[in-house]
């Protein structure tokens, strides 16, 4: 253990003083997962939702999906959300029982079917055993569940949850469908054709080969006794006669097939396909009508003589489905198209006290609900959130994540963890920012697929850090977004562009009054990273093939510097004054000169470097592989590459984040769903905590005032807490018995380093009695030193409010000598 050091921090200006002790500890810490925050509430988790299920006795929604480990309820005659319950991970299909009122959901990833109790309110049962279950048909007389996993057809007792048998198909099940009037159930083979399954004997009675690929869409067309087969990679559609089981064929729907659908009051037959909407006489087989329109999901209302469908928005030339059209059924003429969402995936008519029309929106992370005679919408809610970006505000210790596809944000206090949603009034936010000179928040929305939201939807927000409340809207942001500030200038500096093709620009926003001081545009179609450079106060934009470089103080293109592929991210070395990009279209860490304005060296590193870490302490910069799943370490010193950690599995590296205080490098992974945690010292990999289902890691934020990783997970809705001890304090669970919480010292104006601390140091002065500590650096929020701090007086005044450390020099790479001493500046 090293000498204990007293540091001591003095607003002597205002009357202020605060001693504290900062013990130096050598020693090993751990992390665990603290907690798990849902998005945007505790009622969430389904963040594409395209599984339904409907409740006629309680009248409730079951919504999930194949990449959630939750389902969530709906009360449809309230349209609120009432509750949710954890399947196994992977929800295919969803079915009620009429009999038990129990919802059985198809855990295809899991292997499993769990039992939900409807009046229990839990989970009653899970069957296990099973191989991928992929569908699921009641058989209620019977008191039986048919389960289609990958290689049989599993038929499960419902009274006592067991298996009853496994019947093998050798085509692997990929549609079920009960054959009432000849007691049997049709299983499609995905691999090879129709069998026919006796419903009272559990037996294999007859196979016909089907010439048509995938064979996982299926209608009856009862009056006729025909099935209709279809299979989503195949435009073809076969019919087999159930009278004698012969088959006819094949017909073609002129698009790829995702629902199929039979009218009992009209005998056609409707499907919905990627090129059009098709109806067919069920007499005659013969094609009567058609729209041409992307068609993702159709549901027939016979009662009022129409069909709506999750269709294209009319005239466009994107062919995604985002709009709900209402066509009459006979002649498929427009009625009503309203914009529902950005990829509209399911649907459905429930037919209760209400009847209303629900359309899920795989990409809106939400299910919405129309009135089925106007076509209006009642109302949306959100299952979930994409959660894209993360930003930590130091001065109020809190935490933003954008919940993309809605219009909010939410907001985590990092003492409590309670999140709280603030909504911005403008849809999709992606990237978020927090400046700590003027504690302002800058959220950007984006557009999806160039087109979503449309271009005057996509704004820049400024909102306050203090009160979380809106203070300026601009017009700008676009598909990726990057923001710098220039501390001099006291602007800030947002790049975007609306689509893949237009020119980039970058729009300057005052800091203090939040107008708009005018756009640059940029000679390029980029979506290049930004970043200050204080000592000539310039901004450095990446673009294509080069960087360009702004004058803050003329909001001018000054300079370009070339030989840069594909600039992925920018970032500064104050220690060594160098700007690092890295360039994903070479495979290289390029080195930049910034006051000179070019490039001085190129590193290799592994294929496709993107994000970068800084050590601050042994000045080292860590550099992420996306494809290569390893972590490249340069010394910044010596411009060279020292190591390459390697990381289990070598999956897609994601984030990354440097935590200074205990000297270990988090890495989010995203093909294996990891987080991997690198010693800092070793530069082994000493922990790889795996993420729970459907929580695919992405982007991280890190909090030193509590010591915590914040790590979004961009298709679960979710929000994973990781805590870290205290340097000196060994295992989860934190501080020993006993030991007082560190109370941060609170500095204004000034911070007073004492000059007679003890022995063991040089002389402040020839002559002059006491001794001076060792070096200390005040480095901010992120680990990034901002000065140097000598015994005596040291004027803070120039630095933004917030949370800062106090660092004493220890030996090289091996982090923070013991646990840093937090400074919290005021003004």
């Amino acid at each position: 253990m090293s000498n204990a050091i007293l540091y001591s921090a003095t607003g002597a200006r205002y009357g202020f003083a605060v001693t504290a002790l900062l013990a130096f500890v050598f020693s090993a810490s751990a992390q665990w997962v603290e907690s798990t925050i849902l998005l945007p509430d505790e009622l969430s988790g389904v963040a594409s939702p395209r599984v339904l299920c409907y409740n006629e006795t309680d009248e409730q929604l079951y919504v999930s999906d194949w990449l959630a480990d939750c389902v969530v309820i709906i009360d449809a005659r309230t349209f609120r959300k009432v509750g949710r319950y954890l399947p196994g991970y992977g929800v295919s299909d969803l079915v009620w029982s009429r009999e038990h009122n129990r919802v059985y959901s198809a855990d295809y990833y899991a292997s499993t079917v769990t039992v939900y109790g409807v009046r229990a309110g839990q989970v009653i049962a899970t069957i296990s055993g099973l191989d991928r279950p992929w569908r699921l048909l009641l058989d209620e007389p019977r008191d039986k569940l048919y389960i289609g996993c990958e290689d049989d057809l599993v038929v499960v007792d419902l009274a006592t949850h067991t298996v009853r048998t496994r019947i093998p198909i050798l085509g692997r099940p990929g549609a079920l469908h009960a054959d009432t009037v000849r007691n049997r159930v049709l299983v499609t083979g995905v691999d090879d054709g129709l069998y026919f399954v006796d419903s009272d004997a559990d037996t294999v009675t007859g196979f016909v080969p089907i010439d048509v690929h995938n064979r996982n869409i299926l209608a009856l067309n009862h009056q006729d006794q025909k099935l209709y087969i279809a299979g989503t990679w195949s435009t073809r559609m076969a019919i087999v006669h159930l009278a004698d089981d012969s088959v006819a064929g094949p017909f073609f729907l002129h698009g790829l097939p995702n629902r199929l659908a039979w009218c009992p009051s009209t005998n056609r037959l409707f499907a919905a396909t990627r090129d059009g909407l098709r109806v067919l006489d069920g007499a005659s087989d013969t094609l009567i009508a058609s729209v041409r329109c992307y068609a993702a999901d159709l549901v027939l209302d016979g009662e009022l003589g129409r069909v709506y469908v999750c269709e294209t928005a009319p005239d466009t030339i994107y062919w995604i489905p985002t709009h709900l059209a209402v066509r009459d059924l006979l002649t498929l003429e427009s009625i009503s198209s309203v914009r529902a969402g950005e990829r509209l995936s399911a649907m459905m008519l429930v037919a209760g006290s209400d009847p209303t029309i629900w359309v899920a929106d795989e990409t809106g992370a939400a299910i919405a609900a129309y009135d089925r005679a106007t076509g209006a919408e009642r109302t949306r809610l959100n299952t979930g959130a994409k959660t894209y970006a993360l930003a930590w505000n130091s001065v109020n210790n809190r935490l933003y994540v954008t919940n993309g596809f809605t219009s909010t944000i939410s907001v985590i206090d990092g003492n409590s963890l309670h999140c709280d949603t603030v909504n911005i009034g403008h849809h999709n936010p992606g990237a978020v920012h927090w400046v700590p000179d003027n504690n302002k928040l800058y959220v950007t929305t984006r557009s999806y697929c160039n087109v979503f939201p449309p271009p005057q939807d996509q704004r820049i927000v400024v909102l306050d850090g203090a009160t979380n409340q809106i203070l300026a809207s601009h017009p700008g942001a676009g598909l990726e977004t990057y923001m710098a500030y220039s501390r001099t200038s006291d602007k800030v500096y947002i790049g975007h562009s609306h689509t893949f093709q237009s020119k980039s620009k970058v729009t300057v926003i005052d800091g203090s009054t939040d107008e708009v001081l005018g756009v640059i545009s940029l000679p390029h179609a980029s979506f290049g990273p930004l970043l200050w450079y204080p000592d000539s106060n310039w901004v450095f934009r990446g673009g294509s093939r080069e960087i360009e470089v702004i004058d803050c103080a003329t909001d001018a293109v000054i300079a370009s510097i070339p030989g840069v592929v594909w600039p992925a991210r920018l970032l500064y070395n104050s220690i060594n004054n160098t700007i690092y990009c890295t360039d994903a279209g070479s495979n290289e860490l390029v080195l930049i000169d910034p006051a000179a304005r070019q490039v001085r060296k190129r590193l290799a590193v592994d294929a496709e470097p993107e994000r970068m870490a800084w050590d601050s302490v042994g000045n080292r910069i860590l550099v992420g592989s996306t494809w290569g799943g390893a972590v490249d370490v340069i010394d910044c010193d010596r411009d060279s590459v020292i190591a390459t950690i390697e990381t289990p599995g070598s999956g897609w590296v994601h984030s990354l984040v440097w935590n200074y205080l205990n000297s270990k490098l988090y890495v989010t992974e995203l093909i294996h769903y990891m987080i991997h945690i690198v010693d800092g010292v070793s530069l082994e990999v000493k922990y790889s905590i795996p993420m729970p289902a459907g929580q695919m890691p992405s982007n991280m934020a890190w909090d030193p005032v509590m010591n915590r990783t914040y790590v979004a997970s961009e298709d679960g809705s979710k929000v994973t807490v990781l805590r870290d001890n205290p340097p000196g304090i060994v295992g989860p669970g934190g501080t020993p018995a006993g030991t007082k919480p560190v109370v941060p010292t609170i500095v204004r104006g000034s911070l007073v380093l004492p000059r007679d601390i003890g022995a063991g140091h040089s002389p402040i002065l020839p002559g002059e009695s006491g001794l001076c500590p060792k070096p200390a650096q005040l480095l901010d929020a992120t680990g990034r030193k901002v000065m140097d701090l000598q015994p005596g007086d040291n004027d803070v005044r120039h630095l933004a409010p917030g949370v800062y450390f106090i660092r004493a020099e220890g030996p090289r790479g091996q982090g923070v000598e013991g646990s840093s001493r937090k400074v919290v500046i005021q003004r």
